[in-house]
Order: C-alpha cells, then structure tokens, then sequence
C-alpha cells in the first residue's frame, strides 16, 4: 500500500468499527474528526477544520449515506448512526457519493508550453495545430486557450516533449463520461451515466470520490447471535492483498466471526461451464459471445451500448453462483462478497445474489480493528468443494476466455478468434458497438473494467505486481476446500 490516501480510509474505517466492536459508536463518532485532527496537531487542508468536515463526510459514506442528499449541515453523526442502525441490508441508491469539500477544484484539462521549449526554428507545433492556438512571444511558443481544443497535434510534434497535458485525473479516468466538473469548478457524478467502476475514486488524489459503505451492516452482523453470523464469499483476487496463505486467510475471516467460507472461484465453474456451452452454439449460429462476469462492463453495456446486450453470456457471474449455492447451504444466514470491486454493489442490488459487499480495503480495517494478524493465523480449509486451476485465475485479465477455452476443448469444432479488452475506455466501447453491428470480427470476447483484471480492482490494498505472482501461487496450491456433504452438514 503506497497510497497515503488509501492508508488514511483504512485508520478511519479501523476507529469507525471499533465503536461498532465496542457498541459505543453512537457515543464517540461525532469525536473522531477531532480525535483525528486535534487543535495543536498538523493539517492536509488549509485548516484542521476543513480537515475536520471533509472526515465527517467519510464517516457518513461509511455509514452508508449519499453525502450529496445531505439537508442539515448541523445534523449530528450520532443521529446518522442511529439511522443506519435501523437499515435493514444494504443501501439503496448511487453506489459510489462525492464530498465537495475535498474535492480541489482541478482546472480544467489543457495543454501547456513548458520551459523546456528552445523556440526552434522548425515550428512544428504552431504548424500543425488546426485552430492558430500556437504563437510565439519572445522566441517560446505560447498556446491561447480560448482557441485550444486540446486535440494534443502540438505536443505529439515537439522534439522537446515541452508542451505536456495536465488532465483533470477522475475525467481522465471515467471511461463513460460520467464525472465533471460544475459551475463551481467541483467534480460531480452523473449518476445516470455512472457504471460505478471505481475509477475515478482510484485517480483521484484528494480521496473526493467514496462509496457507500456496507461496512455497519456487516460488522453488526459479525457481532450478532451465532445463529445469524454471515457467509463469506471470497473473491480468487484475495490472493497476496493480505501476508500469508489463503488458508490463513480463511482463518482469519473465521476469526473476524464469519460462519462460513466459501472460495468465489469455485462458482466460476458454473460461469465457465455455461459461458462454453454458450460459445460452442453461438459459434454454430455464427454470432459472437462475449463474458459476464465484470459488473462494470456489463453496466456499461445496459447504460452505453445497449445493441452489444443480446452478445453478453447469461451465464451467472462466479458471485452469484456462489451466493445461490451459499444460501442453500446455510438459508438462514447473510452472505457478504468480499473482493476488489465496488461495482459488485450494483450486481448485488440488481441480481439479488450477495446480500452485502466489503472491499479488501474494508476487510484490511476490519482485522485491524480486531487486531487480527493474517500472518499469524494457522491454515484451514473453505467450505466448498475442489476449486480447479483456471478457475482461480479469473481474478487476472485473459483468465475468463483461457478457462472457457481449456472446458470447452474440442466441443467447439475450430479455434475462436478471442478479443481481450484489458481495461474499459471509451475506444474498448467503440470496440464493443464494431462488434454489434458485424464491423469487427470476435466469437468470443473477454472484458476486464480494470485494466489487468480484478487483481488491480479499486477496492484492492496490494501492489498489482506482488497480487499476480501470489495468485499464481494460489493456483497452483493444494486445495484445501471441504467436501460437499461436510458443507451440508456444517450448515
């Protein structure tokens, strides 16, 4: 974890859980802002006290508000507390709320002329530029916004590299167009557009973007009745977000009060099985397939290139397989998806399959909130049958179509052509609408939101690079899963 805006949600998610843990929530959240940014201490902001407001805005996404429906800026947090205390499930709504006071008001992306400009002879940049943007003043080009369209000829044709683009980051990262700027130069979420990706919380370095938080939900749940302790449904991508083992882990969610375990990548055996059925009859038909399993792909698809739809698997996503047989399995209880994802939120609220989700960022502050170390638990087993290689590597880009592909074998009659986007953008979309209307070839397409897969997911704690290496580990490990008939019987 490198990221200092990351480390700060993870200490403030740790003191929120401790006053659910201690069941004196209610009593000390409205003293965590000034625990947190005492008078004499040091501030991020110009102030302690905008620091102070900005972290009560935390506090009420964690909570599981819209920090934008706010009406009473004088509204204690002990009385939100109270009302998140009555929420049955999990909150409707946006799944992702923006503070405006943390937002920095980032000027408008542009293309500037540094000083490594040497006001050369051969002009390349005023020669290429359609609009006459580009002047010279005292022998150093000069870029006049008001004519600028950003088209970005200029800084392709420097031999300097003088003109750089200064992007404003959470714009830059929506790949749908769903954040800008207002009239007040703040950031806003269209919510219409939005596929709740979580790009724009990962770009931006002020920490403006939150989610709507599970987390009350859950942690009651943990400390309720025995009878009535929640299932954990553990993404394949858990791999190297923690030290140790997945048998470690495993432990320690047992620790942390979960009732049961079970390995996500075991319901991606339903999703591969279906996915490659699907693919040998559509081949058959000549029409392509495309995966199911990325809730922000398939958000974006419904909300931005509808015509693709009838090209997205039916098969269930490894979440909601492993949710449905959860359930079967232990009926009384809550299930919690526990992963990299934050648009897994919005599949759960629309397939009602998990009943809650956590990030692994949010199960990082519950451990430490429990002092649970996953390093120094012993290894135990899940609660689900056998977990196959490829199954456990839907977590990295390319590992959807190469289970498919391996479980489908020669059922299939010739070899597909497979298209793998890596990372969802305005040109993957473009791609996407080709594809739909019969302008690019592709019997089987995988779509990854994220670029390298759930491994880089905006809910993740872990260095992409060390999570790859560990969930190859993770592949290849004795699987130490029950059987079947010992899960009926433990639930």
């Amino acid at each position: 974890m490198n990221n200092n805006t990351v480390f700060l949600r993870i200490q403030l998610a740790k003191r929120f859980l401790q006053g659910i843990i201690n069941r004196n929530l209610a009593d000390i959240i409205d003293k965590i802002p000034v625990d947190l940014f005492p008078k004499k201490g040091g501030s991020y902001r110009c102030c302690i006290y905008k620091d102070r407001a900005i972290t009560r805005y935390r506090l009420m996404a964690l909570l599981g508000f819209s920090i934008e429906e706010e009406t009473d800026e004088t509204r204690p947090l002990k009385e939100y507390a109270e009302k998140a205390g009555s929420r049955q499930g999990a909150p409707d709504g946006p799944v992702l709320t923006l503070i405006d006071a943390a937002c920095h008001s980032c000027p408008s992306g542009r293309h500037t002329v540094s000083n490594l400009c040497r006001g050369c002879l051969a002009r390349n940049c005023a020669s290429v530029c359609p609009r006459d943007a580009v002047s010279f003043v005292n022998g150093k080009a000069v870029i006049d916004h008001e004519k600028c369209v950003n088209c970005g000829k200029c800084r392709e044709a420097c031999p300097y590299n003088a003109v750089v683009y200064t992007p404003v980051p959470c714009e830059a990262a929506c790949p749908v167009g769903a954040i800008r700027k207002n009239e007040d130069g703040s950031a806003l979420i269209d919510h219409e557009k939005c596929i709740s990706c979580g790009q724009c919380s990962i770009s931006c370095p002020f920490g403006a973007v939150m989610e709507r938080s599970h987390l009350y939900s859950i942690a009651r749940d943990l400390l309720g009745p025995e009878s009535e302790r929640p299932v954990a449904l553990v993404a394949p991508a858990a791999a190297g977000q923690f030290p140790g083992g997945f048998g470690q882990l495993t432990t320690a969610l047992r620790q942390a009060g979960f009732a049961a375990v079970v390995e996500v990548a075991w319901g991606a055996a339903e999703t591969v099985r279906k996915e490659a059925e699907e693919l040998a009859e559509h081949l058959k038909k000549g029409k392509p397939l495309a995966s199911s399993c990325c809730p922000a792909y398939t958000e974006a698809v419904r909300l931005h290139c509808p015509d693709f739809a009838p090209h997205v698997s039916t098969a269930p996503t490894p979440m909601a397989a492993s949710a449905a047989w959860a359930k079967e399995g232990w009926p009384d209880r809550r299930t919690v998806f526990i992963g990299p994802c934050i648009a897994k939120r919005v599949e759960a609220r629309h397939d009602k399959s998990a009943d809650l989700v956590m990030t692994f960022e949010e199960l990082a502050s519950l451990f430490l909130a429990m002092d649970i170390d996953v390093a120094e638990c012993s290894e135990s087993g899940t609660d689900n049958p056998r977990v196959d290689r490829f199954e456990r590597l839907f977590a990295r880009a390319g590992g959807v179509s190469q289970a498919v592909l391996t479980y489908a074998g020669e059922t299939l009659g010739r070899e597909p052509e497979v298209l793998r986007i890596d990372g969802l953008d305005k040109k993957a979309l473009a791609k996407l609408r080709l594809i739909a209307s019969g302008k690019l070839s592709a019997d089987f397409t995988e779509v990854m939101s994220c670029p390298g897969g759930c491994i880089c997911g905006p809910g993740t704690v872990a260095d992409p690079r060390v999570s790859s290496r560990r969930l190859d580990e993770y592949a290849e490990e004795k699987n130490l899963a029950l059987s079947a008939a010992g899960q009926k019987s433990a639930g």
